[in-house]
C-alpha cells in the first residue's frame, strides 16, 4: 500500500493521466482509504483548474499575484506532510 507521501509524488502524474495501471489502482486504493490525501487530491485538482482558467493572463497582474498567493498557502498544510 502507498503512503501519503508516495500519492504526494504521483499525484501530478494522476492528473496527466500518465500512471501505468499498476500505480494508479494502487493509488487509488490509498485514496479509498485516506481522507486526508482525498484531500490533498481535491485541492490540486481545484489549483490546475485555477491555472487553466487563468490561461494566458499576465501573471505579473497584482491580483493573479494575490490569487495565486492564497492558492499556495491553502496547499502548504498538505505539501509540508
Amino acid at each position: 500500500m502507498l503512503k501519503c507521501r508516495q500519492v504526494n509524488e504521483k499525484a501530478s502524474a494522476l492528473l496527466d493521466d500518465a500512471l501505468s495501471h499498476r500505480e494508479y489502482w494502487a493509488l487509488q486504493m490509498h485514496l479509498l482509504l485516506c481522507r486526508n490525501c482525498r484531500r490533498y487530491l481535491s485541492q490540486l485538482q481545484a489549483t490546475v483548474g485555477v491555472v487553466k482558467a487563468l490561461g494566458n493572463r499576465s501573471a505579473e497582474s497584482p491580483e493573479h499575484e494575490l490569487q495565486a498567493a492564497a492558492l499556495a498557502q491553502r496547499l502548504q498544510f498538505f505539501v509540508e506532510r
